[in-house]
């Protein structure tokens, strides 16, 4: 019996623009990166250890490391039983790395090591003992280094490389609350005896170092009094000139700001802001020749990128969507290049000044994040994002951009998820420059704003938004009170319903309130609120949710009966850390129930019977279980991830191979011509498919991991209604059959072939047909770039086997 027939079929079309071949990718995964004096680039893979770029890829480099010793050195110690965990160079041009066993967050000593490589000598190393947390590598002018971090503890490190104990940070040197973790204590280097330990307030509630010290070998002695310097830590602190300091205070701090500290006069004065809480949190202050260049976060938590020049505040990036920038990259004689979260990078013209240039997708190029550019040899310009890939081009390539592709119709970057209603129309919430944060409703075609209510936009909109089956719009937020007389902050969960169908907001004292109210007008009432604080209902009226005590910073299980709320700590059903906890739900019984589990991932049950807790045999709850009980498909981070369904019933969705594909009975199909850029170029992941009003797809994808709360989504239109390439290759065998917009490798005179393409692929009993026209000869390869033969006696329709080795087929005219 013939299995269901699919054909697919490209509509004829000729290539818009010039060809234009992608930027070259390694997908690697990298941790850090770093060049040395001979122009030499080394790396921190995820899993592979030490790299070193060959000029396409990395390569694995190992190291032998010396033994440690109380006494003395013993056997050498192989990679990978130490791992590298940061490279710095110093002002010599001389690679630093430090290695461990079991990384920078051990709460006793442990064995570390030390590499020095240079561009003439072989690696020199050192093995020493000690207790570090996320420690910093600085250098001095003159070779001395420094390692510092959450640890009281800094640590010297000679030019011979000689290391040992140089300053320990007791309690009354510090400010804070929790003295138990510390922010990180830092180093900014000077010459010879003029290099200042300060604390970095990375986190508003953990001990920060207090002032400055003035660092010379062992000796730490608190620097001279600066009139009106603020007396806790600082976000950044940076040398802008002989005897000039400038300085960054967080929001949190009552003395937040951008501060000028002049050393010689002994005093320190906070900066006029270019406009108000411009510099509410400095996060990065970068000189570059004349310029200094400023990275801050307003009030809204909106980031900017500002230059000062002779004098005057110049805004280069306005204040968008949690935008942040990695810092100050790069600088050449014209340009200073900076890595901007979640959108490439952007150049600053800077002599002479002209407008900021932004090069992200929309140039080819395949990262959100750049974290590091390194010049190479060949002039071009080598691009790392940590955790996403490396790629290399001339500036002029990047600045060159592509032709974008006719199959997007919009592309927007948000904090917030998805909510889909009975329209086919998609809601979320969106921050707009000068509006803050909007409840944003997408028919297909545009978007409409809904301004929040004054209370909403004053809290935190820190939860998801939510849709319940009346058709309403959740938008949950945290209210935050100061409480004088008892100094404390208070933070209680609201809730705002927003309908559609009258345009109209209703207010709730919490989250209990609302839902209480939902099931108490329709008892078979369900809502979808994503997230921890997602509930759970049994149709009888009954609810159930876990939330955060804030008043006690734990977690409660909250259930209403139908009459009113009731609420348990955890431990109260039997759960005892260490272990993971899941989400209340109920059971087919409808009764109150919840899942965690303690050693060895055993999942644990608890029913509540009406009046107490008790254990029962395990019965898993799906999506609710505990975390370590999910699959581990659904956590994946990388560049191929499970299939998302399709919800138009016509396949299913994933990022692979710097490409959209969906697969449809059997066949993936690219989405995106190679002559054309689009947002899936890069690694990352699809995690959500829509249909909105229009029969669009809407994708959501995750920005890679290191663009903290970002995602993506891309709108795509149906293939049908707009011409395209025709299939230029096709692949064939027993993993499945591919095809492939792209052109088949070059021809003849070393040009691409665009040849007629196929027109359609079909799928039958385990063979596959292929149809072409307008003439052209089949031409098949084992591999993608060649070499090609031709297929002799060939003709539309062609039919192979798909039970066989993988094969490439192309038309050549």
């Amino acid at each position: 019996m013939k299995t269901a027939v699919s054909t697919l079929a490209c509509i004829a079309a000729s290539i818009l623009g010039a060809w234009s071949q992608p930027l070259p990718f390694d997908p690697t995964p990298l941790e850090d990166a770093a060049q040395d004096c001979a122009g030499r680039v080394w790396a921190i893979g995820e899993e592979l250890g030490l790299l070193r770029w060959n000029g396409e890829r990395w390569e694995h480099q190992e190291l032998v490391l010396p033994g440690i010793s109380t006494n003395a050195p013993s056997a050498a110690t192989r990679l990978p039983e130490a791992r590298p965990l940061l490279l710095q160079t110093n002002q010599q041009g001389v690679v630093h790395i430090l290695w461990s066993r079991s990384g920078l967050y051990p709460h006793t000593e442990d064995d570390y090591w030390l590499t020095r490589i240079d561009g003439t000598n072989a690696p020199a190393s050192v093995g020493f003992r000690a207790a570090l947390q996320s420690v910093s590598l600085t250098f001095d002018p003159d070779g001395t280094g420094w390692l510092a971090g959450r640890q009281p503890e800094v640590y010297l490190i000679q030019p011979d490389l000689k290391i040992a104990p140089a300053f320990t940070a007791t309690t009354n040197q510090m400010a804070g609350w929790r003295f138990d973790i510390l922010n990180p204590i830092r180093i900014l280097s000077g010459p010879s005896g003029l290099s200042r330990c300060w604390g970095e307030q990375k986190s508003r509630e953990l001990a920060t170092l207090r002032g400055l010290f003035l660092a010379s070998g062992t000796n730490f002695t608190a620097h001279p009094t600066l009139a009106g310097m603020p007396d806790r830590g600082f976000s950044c602190l940076v040398s802008v000139g002989p005897g000039q300091l400038w300085a960054g205070v967080p929001e949190w701090d009552k003395a937040a700001g951008l501060y000028a500290l002049d050393l010689e006069q002994g005093r320190a004065t906070r900066m006029a802001e270019p406009e108000p809480g411009a510099f509410a949190w400095v996060i990065g202050i970068y000189p570059a020749g004349a310029d200094r260049y400023v990275v801050s976060n307003d009030r809204s938590g909106h980031g900017s990128l500002w230059r000062w020049r002779l004098g005057q505040w110049e805004k280069i990036l306005p204040a968008g969507s949690f935008l942040s920038t990695e810092g100050l990259l790069f600088t050449d004689r014209r340009s200073a290049w900076f890595g901007i979260s979640g959108r490439g990078i952007v150049r600053i013209p800077s002599s002479p000044a002209g407008p900021s240039e932004v090069y992200d997708w929309r140039h080819g190029l395949p990262l959100e994040n750049v974290h590091r550019i390194l010049p190479l040899p060949n002039r071009e310009l080598l691009l790392v994002g940590f955790r996403e890939g490396t790629t290399h081009a001339r500036a002029e390539d990047l600045a060159r951009g592509g032709l974008i592709s006719p199959r997007l119709v919009d592309v927007w970057d948000s904090t917030g998820n998805l909510q889909r209603d009975a329209r086919g129309h998609l809601w979320t919430i969106q921050s707009q420059a000068g509006q803050g944060n909007v409840l944003s409703q997408w028919d297909g075609a545009q978007w409409t704003s809904h301004t929040l209510p004054e209370h909403v936009r004053k809290g935190e909109l820190n939860y998801p938004l939510g849709r319940d089956s009346k058709g309403r719009l959740w938008v949950v937020y945290r209210e935050r009170q100061w409480i004088a007389e008892k100094k404390e902050l208070r933070l209680t969960e609201k809730a705002d319903l927003f309908d559609p169908s009258t345009d109209t907001w209703l207010h709730h004292d919490s989250l209990e309130e609302a839902l209480a109210d939902l099931v108490a007008t329709q008892p078979a009432a369900t809502v979808n609120l994503p997230g921890e604080n997602r509930p759970d209902f049994n149709g009888r009226g009954q609810v159930c949710y876990l939330a955060m005590d804030w008043a006690e910073r734990d977690r409660r299980i909250h259930f209403f009966d139908g009459q009113r709320w009731r609420q348990w700590d955890p431990a109260a059903a039997g759960f005892v850390r260490p272990g993971y906890l899941g989400q209340p739900y109920f059971t087919r019984e409808g009764q109150l129930a919840i899942n965690f589990t303690r050693q060895l991932r055993r999942g644990q049950t608890a029913v509540f019977d009406g009046s107490e807790w008790k254990p029962t045999p395990f019965r898993s709850s799906g999506p609710r279980d505990p975390m370590d009980l999910r699959p581990m498909s659904d956590f994946v981070h990388g560049e191929r991830q499970p299939a998302q369904r399709d919800p138009a019933a016509t396949g299913s969705w994933q990022a692979a191979g710097q490409q959209l594909v969906r697969f449809v009975s059997g066949i993936s199909v690219p989405e995106f011509d190679l002559a054309h850029v689009h947002p899936f170029i890069g690694a990352r992941r699809v995690d959500q498919v829509w249909v909105d009003a229009k029969g669009n797809f809407v994708v959501r994808t995750s920005m890679p991991p290191g663009t903290l709360w970002q995602r993506r989504y891309v709108v795509v239109a149906p293939p049908e209604i707009l011409s395209g390439s025709r299939f230029g290759l096709v692949k064939t065998g027993n993993d499945g059959v591919e095809l492939r917009l792209d052109p088949a490798s070059s021809v003849g005179d070393g040009s691409p072939s665009r040849g007629p393409g196929f027109t359609a692929v079909e799928i039958q009993d385990g063979q596959m047909i292929l149809h072409w026209s307008g003439g052209g000869i089949l031409e098949v390869s084992e591999q993608a770039e060649g070499p090609w033969r031709e297929v002799p006696d060939s003709a539309s329709p062609f039919t192979v086997s798909t039970a066989k080795p993988s094969e490439f087929y192309r038309i050549r005219r």
